[in-house]
């Protein structure tokens, strides 16, 4: 799809509001495969690029909100092949033991750091001295490790599950 993300931004409290339902923008969450999504009030349906880095928005044409736009005809296969490959990914970490959480209020703490994921991003907390300041703490990644050293001392290497683009980190 050319590195391109289309989205929808809500008032996430539109309902605690009674803000009136938005049938128009629950017919678009639908034909892209989210069935049961429901907004309410006003929305903002706006284009992203990732490629090439960083991520930023792009036109999003009124013409692009037709129920024949080239995009929304794509979206409902592209979501569920990206469900889909979640699920091999998902998959694929639990047989190797690892418990994969996509919520930032359920950490895996795996003794001596901390590390939570999303889908646009992972988050790797760990503990340094109260001595070390931020140009002490490097990170370095590679196409399948990230690196932290602490005053020039390795203090985490963590083989990535699949290859990164470190020039993206």
């Amino acid at each position: 799809n050319g590195y391109c993300g289309v989205y929808i931004y809500l008032d996430e409290v539109g309902l605690l509001k009674q803000l009136p339902k938005n049938e128009r923008a629950g017919g678009i969450a639908k034909a892209c495969g989210f069935d049961n999504a429901e907004f309410y009030g006003d929305v903002y349906i706006g284009r992203t690029q990732i490629q090439p880095a960083p991520m930023h928005n792009v036109d999003f044409p009124l013409a692009d909100m037709d129920s024949g736009a080239p995009w929304l005809r794509r979206a409902a296969t592209e979501n569920y092949e990206y469900g889909l490959a979640m699920r091999e990914v998902k998959d694929a970490l639990e047989a190797k033991g690892v418990q994969q959480t996509t919520n930032e209020d359920d950490e895996q703490d795996c003794g001596g750091y901390k590390w939570s994921q999303d889908s646009e991003s992972v988050e790797i907390q760990l503990e340094v001295p109260q001595a070390a300041s931020s140009k002490d703490v490097k990170v370095k990644f590679s196409s399948s490790k990230v690196t932290t050293s602490v005053k020039g001392e390795e203090v985490l290497s963590l083989d990535l599950f699949d290859k990164i683009r470190p020039d993206d980190c």
